[in-house]
């Protein structure tokens, strides 16, 4: 049988952040379906260990794990990644999911505190996340033979990667610079076999747009989209799945909206 995107996903070890809920909900339980070993984590120990009591009944042939982390925690990214690489013994994906969307001002009333946090999460946790991922990578160079296609790193960034938003200054600043950590990244580790991409949902139905978004917005919100509706979450979720999978194999550095036209 030869590889497509709905196998070639199977026995390969991803890690996922952000699973509790939204978009590393669905991408957890997308690529949990394609036959992929899951290394998950998420501040929310309840629901991260949900889904995976969840994923164990469903897939029992299949090595999961979570692990709760605060992704703000510098120390504890690097322990995630070598819990993880120990246990698995080998590590070919990331989906760098987790992600902060705090309500806030305009910039010069933006408290100090809300711009650590958004920038911890968003972007000083995708660095660490790609820096411990690629070294854990390469340090078994040699030891283990790369996936078909390569190893993949795919980011979830956003439609503010490319363009600004008022009242948003935090947020974009930091998805403006995980696009660019992904391309500079992407060229460095180009000749390792390691690919690394970037999707860039649009208005998707989940929790933290609901948090950002008032309701007497949300009518403004869709008639901006050019396809007229929200996007869901799986549908973030297939093109992240696609990135990782090999049949991505020459895609690399690449921003690819999924955002139903707003960016066109």
């Amino acid at each position: 049988m030869t590889e497509d995107s709905f196998t070639s996903l199977v026995g390969r070890t991803i890690i996922v952040t952000g699973v509790a809920s939204g978009i590393g909900r669905a991408i957890a339980l997308l690529l949990a379906e394609r036959g992929a070993n899951l290394a998950m984590t998420d501040r929310s120990e309840d629901a991260g260990k949900e889904l995976l009591e969840n994923l164990k009944a469903k897939f029992p042939s299949q090595e999961l794990a979570f692990e709760p982390l605060d992704l703000q925690d510098v120390d504890g990214i690097a322990r995630l990644v070598e819990t993880f690489n120990a246990r698995f013994k080998r590590l070919d994906g990331l989906a760098n999911c987790a992600g902060a969307n705090i309500p806030s001002p305009i910039a010069h009333e933006v408290d100090d505190k809300l711009w650590e946090i958004t920038t911890n999460v968003n972007q000083r946790a995708v660095w660490l996340l790609q820096k411990h991922f690629i070294a854990a990578v390469l340090g078994k160079k040699g030891k283990e033979e790369a996936p078909a296609g390569g190893y993949s790193i795919v980011t979830v960034g956003s439609m503010a990667s490319l363009q600004g938003g008022p009242t948003f200054a935090a947020y974009v600043g930091t998805k403006h610079a995980v696009l660019g950590y992904t391309r500079a990244i992407s060229k460095e580790y180009a000749t390792e076999n390691i690919r690394v991409n970037l999707v860039a949902p649009g208005n998707i139905e989940t929790p933290m747009f609901n948090q950002v978004i008032s309701e007497d917005k949300r009518a403004a919100v869709v008639d901006s989209v050019p396809m007229k509706r929200m996007g869901e979450a799986v549908e973030i979720a297939k093109a992240v799945a696609f990135l990782l999978s090999s049949e991505a194999s020459y895609i690399t550095g690449a921003y690819l909206p999924v955002d139903g036209g707003v960016t066109a």
